[in-house]
């Protein structure tokens, strides 16, 4: 089942971040094909768990951090920290 996703909270995520990483604070790894800085969104508490697709409930991630939330040994304390 695929959740929706406001393109609206994606856009104001990404604007929020200003190209630094919301999880460690470093430059975007690279630059996406429309020259943007690149970021997976994370939503802090999942959609599935009952978490809203809300400014406030979503944070732009480089790819390393988004894999910290998601499988390491530290991801609960990590995407609190968040």
């Amino acid at each position: 089942m695929r959740l929706s996703r406001a393109i609206s909270v994606q856009r104001w995520v990404l604007a929020r971040a200003q190209g630094i990483c919301e999880g460690c604070g470093q430059p975007a790894p690279f630059l996406n094909e429309k020259n943007e800085p690149f970021f997976e969104i994370h939503h802090v508490k999942h959609l599935v768990d009952g978490g809203t697709d809300s400014t406030w409930n979503t944070v732009a991630l480089c790819p390393n951090c988004h894999r910290r939330c998601h499988h390491s040994i530290d991801k609960h304390e990590f995407t609190q920290s968040l």
